[in-house]
């Protein structure tokens, strides 16, 4: 064998033994915004992780009330504050990675009574198209510091606007009460 072929050999065998030795040492678990499946959870989240959850937008709302609901208070809650507490569990795996907040702050807070909320606790439980009913809620943060624990069969869709985009409406929201049910609801006559 020449130099050329064995030293290419070395560099090959150790590359190898390099990428073996980090799957060992990292356990070979996929990092969260690598899997992309869709969790299925039928018994919702656990209580602690909404509450921390709920403690979390507390936070938000005090720095958001802080800057008296401003569209510059809303730009000053960091990336990291958008990350709510046990999103790595989350049911959708956009939510779950990293590179993502997933918490929506609503723009103009002067003018809305809704003001933020995240579905990092809620499981649609919609798998290629076979549904069963869902699980947990929307976290819903309302101008008067109210958290609401919103189900999927409270929310609404509302009408579409110019670009063809229909946004959820939560209870409290202008054209709550014209929009359409979630399209993720099942009504208790419904099987799972």
């Amino acid at each position: 064998m020449n130099t050329r072929t064995k030293i290419f050999i070395a560099t090959v065998s150790a590359t190898c033994l390099f990428f073996a030795g980090k799957g060992i040492a990292g356990g070979l678990k996929p990092r969260p915004q690598d899997d992309n499946t869709i969790i299925v959870n039928n018994t919702g989240p656990e209580e602690a992780h909404v509450l921390a959850g709920e403690a979390h937008l507390r936070k938000i709302y005090a720095r958001l009330k802080e800057g008296n609901f401003s569209n510059e208070a809303a730009k000053a809650i960091s990336f990291a504050d958008r990350r709510m507490p046990f999103s790595h569990l989350a049911a959708n795996p956009s939510t779950r990675d990293e590179r993502t907040g997933n918490l929506g702050i609503f723009k103009d807070l002067e003018d809305k009574d809704v003001i933020a909320y995240t579905d990092v606790y809620l499981y649609r439980n919609c798998v290629k198209f076979v549904r069963t009913k869902p699980t947990g809620y929307t976290l819903v943060l309302y101008k008067d510091g109210t958290i609401r624990r919103v189900t999927e069969c409270e929310k609404r869709v509302g009408v579409p606007n110019e670009q063809g985009v229909s946004l959820f409406l939560y209870p409290g929201m202008p054209g709550y009460e014209k929009g359409q049910a979630s399209p993720w609801c099942m009504d208790e006559s419904e099987p799972d």
